[in-house]
């Protein structure tokens, strides 16, 4: 009888240590809400819903698509003309906008295959592209039809 007493106090013990255990070392969190602590430096690939910079991502991409016709062809340009990190920002994006098909930038360059450019804290002169409008985050560029004048 004596050891069943034991036993029991030995195994609240034990819960009562793993509990604060993991109070102390912040799981209860993580299980809650994505890990914040990798999103925050702003790589795409990393960001999960919730993560300040999906957020940021995702106010720009209201704020540019708020007077485009639904439709409209789109091709994200990212901050930085990293390849990789272009591409999750043209992922995200797709997502993000469902009513719009969506490509990378860099994949866009022949006028008619898109209709805007939206550039992501990154400021853009390309031929193709008409005067830009500038949106919070970012900015939006028209692309200039074929045999219209410069």
């Amino acid at each position: 009888m004596r050891s069943r007493g034991l036993a029991g106090r030995l195994v609240a013990a034990a819960l009562v240590a793993w509990a604060l255990a993991c109070f102390a070392d912040g799981c209860v969190l993580r299980w809650q809400r994505p890990n914040l602590q990798a999103c925050v430096a702003s790589v795409p690939a990393s960001w999960a819903f919730g993560c300040p910079p999906l957020l940021h991502f995702q106010s720009f991409l209201q704020e540019a698509t708020r007077d485009l016709p639904p439709g409209s062809r789109l091709a994200i340009a990212g901050p930085a003309p990293r390849a990789m990190q272009e591409a999750f920002y043209a992922m995200w994006a797709a997502y993000l906008l469902p009513e719009h098909p969506v490509m990378l930038a860099s994949d866009a360059p022949p006028p008619g295959r898109v209709d805007y450019v939206l550039a992501y804290r990154r400021k853009l002169q390309l031929d193709v592209l008409e005067p830009g409008t500038h949106v919070k985050g970012g900015w939006v560029y028209p692309v200039r039809r074929p045999g219209a004048p410069r």
